[in-house]
């Protein structure tokens, strides 16, 4: 069951976008000055989840283990093609990226690690918004770890243009994303693995999310926007 954890971990963190244990660089009131006022050409043309070099997210997680902070920075070394599209190749919370929004459609690929005695390297690819759809609409994502271990990411819009209060801030047109992950493995059969809802602010990117266990219905993660930099 390792391989089968290390492939619900990639693609937990796919799915949160922001899942790390960093823990500086923290703002106060919810926002942060740009501290040299630079401009990124296009980097906000991805309007519910910008992809901004020099962005930070500062985030309240609650889990089992207790109450932590977690703060994400961004930062875009180059852009490179994956197939017939163009990918910004991005470290974001200590990990590697590549990040590819079309039409207001944000797709995220994640390379594993081979492990000790392998050569294989799996790809997660998951498209976690599709901001220009309509309510009701759903996808979904497969990828093949390796092993005989495929996990299928679902989605489904359940809302657009709402608003929704993080820690006391109110966001207006807000989306609402709920994802159920699941793997095909070997002998076990199909496993449903997590469930989550993700809400993200149109300017901003992701303001909430909470993942559960969908057996136990216990809560994996809960995450709160606490304060953002976009530059």
């Amino acid at each position: 069951m390792s391989r089968l954890f290390k492939l619900f971990c990639g693609s937990l963190i796919l799915s949160v976008v922001l899942n790390s244990c960093v823990k500086d660089n923290s703002f106060e009131n919810g926002f942060a000055p740009n501290p040299n006022g630079t401009n990124f050409t296009g980097c906000k043309s991805c309007h519910y989840q910008p992809w901004c070099t020099g962005s930070a997210y500062t985030f309240i997680d609650s889990a089992a283990n207790g109450i932590s902070t977690t703060t994400a920075n961004l930062s875009i070394i180059a852009d490179t093609t994956i197939g017939t599209d163009v990918y910004s190749k991005t470290t974001f919370a200590g990990n590697l990226y590549y990040h590819n929004c079309t039409n207001d459609v944000t797709t995220i690929i994640m390379y594993n690690v081979p492990g000790a005695g392998s050569s294989t390297i799996s790809r997660i690819k998951n498209t976690i918004l599709r901001a220009n759809s309509n309510v009701g609409a759903t996808w979904s994502d497969v990828n093949d770890g390796g092993n005989g271990v495929v996990t299928t990411s679902n989605y489904q819009i359940i809302s657009m243009g709402t608003l929704r209060t993080v820690l006391g801030v109110d966001y207006s047109d807000v989306i609402q994303v709920h994802q159920t992950i699941s793997a095909n493995v070997p002998v076990i059969g199909n496993t449903n693995i997590s469930t989550g809802d993700f809400y993200y602010a149109k300017g901003i990117g992701l303001i909430e999310s909470l993942t559960k266990d969908p057996n136990s219905g216990l809560t994996i993660l809960h995450r709160k926007l606490e304060s953002y930099l976009i530059p």
